[in-house]
């Protein structure tokens, strides 16, 4: 059994803090990097190393706190990562030039978005007058709309 270690943070229904850090970090890992932090990729291996039973893990992970924290330990170290891979888009965008990674390049960087937002300024009025309906219907039909006023509809 794990020894009390007041700095170790207190985790409702978890009698094994250390083990169940230990395991959101080991879960929170790549399959492919767990070998080598870690000696071992499966869970069977981790609670052999730990001396757990395969019972424990199965309630860790079951508990909305485990998720959440190998959630932020997943996220923090993709963050670690962030400047070798944008490197390595980066020269596969030189090599390559696909639309796909561009466009990802200009939405990270250039703040670039597919989404178009109209801003409105001054008053919004409820209603139309019937000079703007007229200029509005005239820009839907002239854009190849139908209009749905009733009028082109007999």
């Amino acid at each position: 059994m794990s020894e009390e270690n007041p700095k170790q943070p207190k985790i409702i229904g978890v009698n094994k803090i250390a083990e169940f850090l230990k395991f959101v970090e080991f879960i929170a890992l790549p399959a492919f990097l767990r070998k080598e932090v870690f000696g071992y990729v499966t869970e069977t291996e981790f609670t052999q190393a730990f001396n757990l039973s395969r019972d424990t893990v199965v309630e860790w992970k079951k508990k909305d706190v485990f998720w959440g924290r190998v959630e932020k330990q997943s996220k923090d170290w993709g963050k670690s990562k962030m400047s070798e891979v944008l490197a390595s888009m980066y020269k596969k965008i030189l090599s390559e030039g696909s639309a796909k990674e561009v466009k990802l390049w200009l939405q990270y960087f250039g703040g670039w978005s597919e989404k178009r937002e109209l801003e409105v300024k001054g008053k919004v009025k409820k209603e139309l007058s019937e000079e703007d309906k007229a200029l509005l219907k005239k820009a839907i039909e002239y854009g190849g709309f139908k209009s749905n006023t009733g009028e082109n509809n007999k």
